[in-house]
């Protein structure tokens, strides 16, 4: 185990007196998090289990959880793809909420249900509460990297993405990869890392965004 991590023979919950406790407890919480936020999204489109979720397998390039270094790699990869990811939903949710307010759209759940524009206002809201723990995410891969300055960015961007979901350039095209099998790739059951996800995570404080408030008449 890497010495920025448990340390030789150390675990995710045996931190070895050569490993770096606080490094092991950033990813700790972030893969609690990172259900935290799965199940909140599952939820606001009707969704209760992970079971029913349309990708039960993902890939990632054979060697990943070998060395610190190729982890970080991929974990820069997905972390700064998820924030241009959020980043872009926070704008087309505030959009569609307009035009929904506006009577121009009416958008729809997975089961025909229309969204009013206080739904879609509050999507944008969940969008933008992710992205900035995505953002932290990004910043602790450095902090394990000893690469400074770990806040290296005045702003999160979205590179050249340009849309959460239709196009070349667009996050669902950068993350396809990671989805569908290939050479070199080795593949992650969603339903056993959630299965053991509890022997190793570590629950963090703080609930879903509340919906804003309204003034009266609006």
């Amino acid at each position: 185990m890497d010495p920025n991590l448990a340390g030789p023979g150390g675990t995710a919950t045996h931190v070895e007196p050569t490993g770096n406790l606080g490094n092991v407890e950033y990813f700790r919480a972030a893969l609690s998090e990172e259900i935290q936020h799965a199940n909140l999204l599952r939820s606001l489109i009707g969704k209760t289990s992970p079971t029913t979720d349309p990708i039960q397998t993902f890939y990632l390039p054979t060697g990943t959880f070998d060395t610190l270094s190729a982890f970080i790699s991929v974990l820069n990869t997905l972390e700064n793809t998820f924030i241009a990811a959020y980043l872009m939903a926070t704008i087309e949710f505030a959009q569609m909420a307009s035009d929904t307010r506006g009577g121009l759209v009416i958008e729809r759940d997975a089961s025909g249900g229309a969204y009013t524009a206080r739904d879609l206002e509050y999507f944008a809201q969940v969008a933008a509460s992710i992205m900035g723990v995505e953002a932290e995410h990004r910043v602790l891969g450095r902090v394990v990297m000893n690469q400074n300055p770990a806040n290296n960015t005045n702003y999160e961007r979205t590179d050249l993405l340009t849309t959460v979901y239709n196009g070349k350039r667009s996050a669902v095209a950068v993350l396809t990869p990671f989805l569908s099998p290939g050479a070199g790739l080795t593949a992650y059951s969603l339903q056993t890392a959630l299965t053991n996800a509890p022997s190793v995570y570590l629950n963090v404080p703080g609930g879903p965004p509340k919906p804003p408030s309204y003034p009266a008449g609006h």
